[in-house]
């Protein structure tokens, strides 16, 4: 009789701007011993940066964080099959969901391949909370990044309701508190 092991768990840290997402996925990661997926690599953030301020990029800007995920993707796959668990600290959900609501036609299939998440961790932050860390990063505002502010409450519904395996988990405190918190929310699925 042949015994079938589960594969190593991929967990996706979601969140709005601001949530604290690539301040805690490392953080799970290292609770969990995964690998730490970087959700845009460095040699696409230039393209990003390119069409950051462009209104007429949509569909390209979309194009390009399709790339990324797809990238991810494939590196959470190769880690699960070296028997790593794999952390994300974004995913197809984020780019699906706020190009869809910002308008996009855009259409995507993903492959067969593309991994599914153990467990989606939401980090979800007041927004008071949320506008003054954006606020404290002294990092400019994009025309695509001020749009999707204005879509902050439709993007948390959208996940909320359209995501399977998601679980809440307080975004406030401490990174490490809330990293600990979102492991214990997301043990039933990592186990």
């Amino acid at each position: 009789m042949r015994t079938v092991t589960a594969a190593p768990p991929f967990v996706v840290v979601e969140g709005l701007t601001g949530a604290g997402k690539s301040t805690v996925a490392p953080l799970i990661a290292r609770r969990i011993g995964g690998e730490l997926l970087c959700s845009v690599e460095p040699h696409l953030q230039d393209a990003v940066k390119d069409l950051s301020d462009d209104p007429a990029a949509l569909d390209a800007h979309y194009a390009i964080y399709l790339t990324a995920v797809l990238r991810t993707a494939q590196r959470a796959r190769a880690a699960r099959e070296r028997g790593s668990a794999a952390v994300a600290d974004s995913y197809i959900f984020r780019t699906q969901i706020t190009h869809r609501l910002l308008g996009s036609t855009l259409e995507f299939t993903g492959p067969a391949w593309l991994p599914e998440p153990t467990v989606v961790i939401w980090l979800d932050v007041p927004e008071p909370d949320r506008q003054e860390r954006i606020r404290s990063r002294g990092v400019r505002n994009t025309y695509w990044k001020a749009r999707l502010e204005c879509l902050a409450p439709q993007i948390r519904d959208a996940y909320l309701h359209e995501v399977h395996r998601i679980v809440v988990v307080d975004g406030r405190g401490e990174p490490e508190e809330v990293a600990s918190a979102a492991v214990a929310a997301a043990a039933r699925f990592l186990t």
